[in-house]
């Protein structure tokens, strides 16, 4: 595992989205990434859904595959430096 990279998903999840995974599986994991920064709150955003299970796997995981796609673009040593800012900021509350 990394500092920065896709974050491991629940297998049964990746089970349901195999294809757009075949890509993000091969790149090294990460404790940050764009989708963790993006969903830090995640659990606050599935509360206000009636069926929390599925607003995950229709409206978030896809969401989280777009931002895994986005990285795995644009992978840079200056982007892996922004993300790490990020979280960090994200950390102290700013």
């Amino acid at each position: 595992m990394s500092l920065v990279g896709p974050r491991p998903e629940v297998a049964k999840y990746v089970e349901l989205f195999r294809a757009d995974y075949a890509e993000i599986l091969e790149a090294r994991p990460g404790i940050t990434d764009d989708a963790a920064l993006e969903y830090r709150d995640e659990e606050a955003v599935l509360a206000r859904y009636a069926d929390p299970e599925k607003a995950y796997v229709e409206v978030i995981l896809p969401d989280k595959i777009r931002l895994y796609r986005r990285y795995l673009a644009g992978v840079s040593l200056a982007r892996d430096l922004e993300l790490i800012a990020g979280t960090f900021l994200k950390i102290a509350g700013a």
